[in-house]
């Protein structure tokens, strides 16, 4: 198929005009490495904000001395950050990267970098 000449008339499509690609564009690219980060920091804020209660006065909470809630709430820092690993180490192993990949293995903060900045699981076209 040639291509039209540069002074063509043909006027060039604007950028949001295919409805696949609005809808696309909608929705929360790379979500998990951003929800992961999200419930870290709640966790934080939370432990802060009960760190005044007289059940911390320890430092901590044990089963006992912790809400049904806050059970669940404890697990799901852990949830998230290996929801997240497995994405990055995925990702690395789907690129041939086996720098990002062992790195992610040893240290696992990389895997925020590698899945936030480096490869965010976009397809190039």
């Amino acid at each position: 198929m040639p291509e039209p000449p540069e002074n063509s008339s043909n006027p060039t499509p604007l950028r949001g005009s295919d409805p696949l690609r609005c809808q696309a564009q909608m929705r929360i690219s790379n979500p998990i490495p951003k929800v992961s980060i999200l419930v870290m920091a709640a966790a934080v804020v939370y432990t802060l904000l009960i760190s005044g209660q007289e059940r911390m006065a320890d430092g901590g909470l044990s089963g006992d001395e912790m809400y049904l809630a806050e059970k669940i709430f404890s697990v799901l820092p852990a949830i998230s950050l290996f929801a997240t690993l497995g994405l990055g180490l995925w990702r690395a192993h789907k690129a041939g990267s086996w720098f990002w990949f062992l790195t992610q293995v040893f240290a696992f903060p990389s895997t925020y970098i590698y899945t936030l900045f480096v490869n965010r699981g976009e397809e190039t076209n």
